[in-house]
């Protein structure tokens, strides 16, 4: 066990010998073993563990057989109490959700104030049998069904090759005391109902479950790579970055093989799920004005195409200083800097970007969402005045790329419609000694 333990280490290149790591230890038998390996090996570690104060007394013995195990192994022990069921209220989780969350944010503050490399815990080869089983009755895509991956940032779970069975009987060979979860016995959470009634009946039709889990564990990774593979190629092709957001032609995404899994797998990035997916489908190029909502973004359907946006937020406006090189705003971020000399080609319009003669501004510039009754005279206009929302209209942007549209301001004068058109007040002449030049980066 030591020397598979100790291969797998090195095999997956998951840390050194000498790497200081904090071992995530509850007192039960998985984490108990973890650390009498790491011992047996030489390893430099420190021993964690969180009280959650859920079982009473229970959970002072649990702490006091932990702090007694880092006594025997001779190594740092860092504890701490948690009020876990008052912080759940507080939160709207459930205990095992507001548990999780505060044993992961304490690990990783722990970590970072003792300067160690990584958090390790004892997630094993049947804790991750249990993860897919229970995605799969859950409803899952592929990236539910590749079970716990071995590492994950700063979190490292080396025990994943091995079973339960193979921990226990270690643990017994080496005569090692730990201690039993009380609440594992209970059928009150859904994963204890999968280890004590559907494990065993699947089991006993292959008993060596856990490998063959494990295989299929590695060919769903595989398969889930190349999917991302291909995904990327299609939103390449497929979606189109512009200052409006992100937009896609309906026919084209139509056309796509297996079109619901396929957008579903884009669209999620956003926030939007596969119930949307499908309604949009069936809206097809029919339903013009039709919308969809995530927690954070927008889908329009303008003419022919599907428009993704920002949700409207409380972004209001931004002071821009003669030093500043980076605004961002909801819809794109813009680069400034002041050119040495003036190029002898100057874009006019101002769509990709606009060029402005630098001494014609008094800093600080304004940036803001635009409103009714601005105006400016627009670039190529011999001067006349003409009106935001109609420039807007004219340049047929859709209706939710007209309520995110910003202007650059220079007092009371709008220097920029960004994106769509700049002043002739500003423009660059025979004239200008210093340049100002502004490009867009699409979000």
């Amino acid at each position: 066990m030591e020397k598979l333990f100790s291969d797998y280490i090195k095999s997956a290149k998951l840390f050194e010998e000498q790497t200081p790591l904090l071992v995530a230890v509850s007192g039960g038998l998985d984490s108990v073993v973890l650390c009498y390996l790491l011992h047996k090996l030489a390893y430099s570690f420190q021993i964690a563990h969180c009280n959650f104060q859920l079982r009473n007394n229970e959970s002072e013995q649990d702490h006091g057989f932990v702090q007694g195990l880092a006594e025997h192994l001779a190594v740092p022990f860092h504890v701490i109490r948690f009020q876990t069921k008052d912080f759940a209220q507080q939160q709207g989780l459930s205990v095992q959700e507001a548990a999780r969350t505060l044993r992961y944010q304490w690990f990783e503050q722990t970590r970072r104030q003792h300067e160690l490399s990584f958090v390790l815990t004892a997630h094993h080869a049947t804790d991750n049998t249990e993860t897919l089983l229970l995605n799969l009755v859950r409803g899952t895509g592929l990236s539910g069904l590749h079970g716990i991956p071995p590492q994950n940032g700063q979190i490292i779970r080396p025990l994943l090759p091995f079973s339960r069975a193979q921990l226990l009987a270690y643990a017994q060979e080496k005569g090692l005391q730990w201690r039993e979860d009380s609440s594992n016995a209970s059928d009150y959470y859904t994963r204890n109902k999968i280890r004590h009634h559907v494990w065993p009946v699947l089991a006993s039709i292959n008993p060596n479950l856990d490998q063959t889990i494990a295989q299929n564990i590695a060919r769903f990774r595989a398969a889930e790579n190349l999917q991302n593979v291909f995904i990327g190629q299609l939103k390449k092709k497929l979606l189109q970055s512009t200052l409006e957001g992100w937009r896609f032609a309906v026919a084209e995404a139509a056309a796509l093989p297996e079109p619901a899994y396929v957008l579903y797998e884009i669209l999620r990035e956003w926030g939007f799920n596969a119930t949307q997916v499908h309604n949009l489908l069936q809206a097809g190029q029919g339903q013009a004005g039709k919308q969809f909502f995530s927690p954070t973004h927008t889908l329009s359907l303008v003419d022919s195409y599907w428009l993704i946006t920002p949700q409207i937020t409380d972004w209001e406006r931004v002071w821009i200083e003669e030093n500043t090189a980076i605004v961002h705003s909801p819809m794109a971020v813009l680069h400034l800097r002041f050119l040495p000399e003036i190029p002898p080609e100057i874009p006019r319009l101002g769509v990709e970007e606009i060029w402005l003669d630098a001494d014609k501004l008094r800093f600080p510039l304004l940036l803001r969402r635009w409103q009714i009754g601005d105006k400016l005279k627009p670039l190529g206009m011999a001067g006349r005045q003409k009106k935001v929302s109609d420039l807007l209209t004219d340049a047929k942007w859709s209706r939710p790329a007209k309520r995110q549209a910003l202007v650059l301001c220079n007092n009371d004068d709008i220097v920029w419609v960004v994106g769509l058109r700049g002043s002739e007040l500003y423009r660059v002449s025979a004239q200008t000694k210093r340049v100002l030049r502004i490009d867009i980066e699409y979000l």
